[in-house]
């Protein structure tokens, strides 16, 4: 996991990779993780996604890579959006999940806008 923190302590930015058999990440209170099989795929993850009331588009790419992103916004918050990345080299009837990146587009600290 990689985590992007602003110089006033926020954190403004998470990348996690999934294509690990199981992927530890954390969960409720500090100290306490979980580990989940991957990499999970995209039928997996679109209907959980909706289950859960998220709506989410499939970007646009504009090159010709094995893989594509599905986009989501965290509701309330505008500026911030989750990328799911899919790869679509081993079988593209059934894409995995390689990795998710949350990122807030735009910033104000306390002493003024940072991006």
């Amino acid at each position: 996991m990689s985590v992007e923190v602003c110089r006033c302590g926020i954190i403004n930015g998470v990348s996690v990779r999934t294509w690990y058999d199981s992927v530890t990440l954390p969960v409720g209170e500090p100290g306490a993780y979980r580990s989940f099989p991957g990499p999970p795929g995209f039928l997996e993850l679109s209907a959980a996604l909706a289950a859960a009331g998220v709506r989410w588009e499939r970007r646009v790419e504009t090159h010709s890579l094995p893989q594509f992103t599905m986009e989501t916004t965290v509701a309330d918050l505008p500026d911030v959006t989750v990328d799911f990345y899919f790869t679509t080299d081993e079988d593209p009837d059934f894409p995995t999940l390689f990795s998710a990146h949350a990122r807030e587009s735009s910033h104000v600290c306390p002493d003024g806008p940072h991006r």
